[in-house]
């Protein structure tokens, strides 16, 4: 991103569920992790103890992972799993998607190293290889109810009749980018429900009142 073409000083990023105008002021930092476990194919009915299989290896790496919620600042998650050519074969190989993501860099770095360790582990076991290739997809950042951009927003909320609510979060968004190039922005949330499941939905009167505060934020912006 060219940071050169951006004329704001400061911003705010709609991408939050409820409270509507609720302030985010912590995101985490987030790792993906791509494995490619390599086995050997063999047939699985006449000679399957000359393979080894990729999904085996994989399996047993996941069932002693530590995954979901690792602590209050930390998570991690297997998100996509695939391999296998057909039913009669030893699988030689399983392609995964993983990641992992925490507020502190430290527990960041200890849980990725954790899974990558657990994969190349579990696969030699078998006879088998993991190949993991990590890509870090953006950095943490923390702001506190004494930082400018947070006192306008909360201003802003005032001007409407609600009450400010400052929280961390543990999803990333356009806000951590642009505060890693030297924007400072916060989330700001739009009061949807369920994010990211089939009953995700927000109603009209939520919607409403992030228009209002929206029209308040940049009148309390101007006025400052």
């Amino acid at each position: 991103m060219d940071k050169s073409k951006i004329k704001a000083k400061f911003g705010y990023i709609f991408d939050m569920d409820k409270p509507v105008a609720g302030i985010t002021v912590s995101a985490p930092s987030h790792t993906n992790l791509f494995i490619d476990v390599k086995g050997v194919a063999s047939h699985a009915g006449m000679a399957p103890e000359n393979g080894a299989s990729a999904i085996v290896a994989a399996s047993n790496a996941i069932s002693k992972m530590k995954l979901g919620r690792i602590d209050f600042e930390t998570t991690a998650n297997v998100g996509v799993i695939e391999g296998g050519k057909a039913r009669n074969i030893v699988p030689d190989l399983v392609k995964i998607k993983a990641e992992a993501r925490s507020l502190d860099e430290d527990k960041l770095t200890a849980q990725v190293e954790h899974m990558k360790s657990v994969f190349e582990t579990e696969a030699a076991a078998i006879g088998a290889n993991a190949t993991v290739t990590l890509d870090h997809e953006y950095s943490t950042y923390r702001w506190t109810e004494n930082d400018d951009i947070v006192k306008l927003a909360a201003s802003a909320s005032k001007k409407i009749g609600i009450e400010p609510t400052l929280r961390d979060s543990g999803g990333g968004s356009d806000s951590n980018n642009f505060n890693a190039c030297g924007i400072p922005c916060v989330v700001i949330g739009t009061g949807y429900d369920g994010a990211h499941s089939t009953s995700e939905r927000a109603s009209i009167d939520d919607i409403v009142t992030a228009a209002d505060y929206v029209i308040a934020l940049v009148q309390t912006a101007a006025e400052a």
